[in-house]
């Protein structure tokens, strides 16, 4: 359960961080 909830939180972090690294590399 602990598991699946992490795998969910990283899921999330890597689209924000990909989200921003689009944003930094558009500028």
């Amino acid at each position: 359960m602990i598991l699946n909830i992490n795998i969910d939180i990283f899921g999330s972090l890597v689209r924000s961080w990909n989200a921003m690294e689009e944003c930094g590399a558009d500028s």
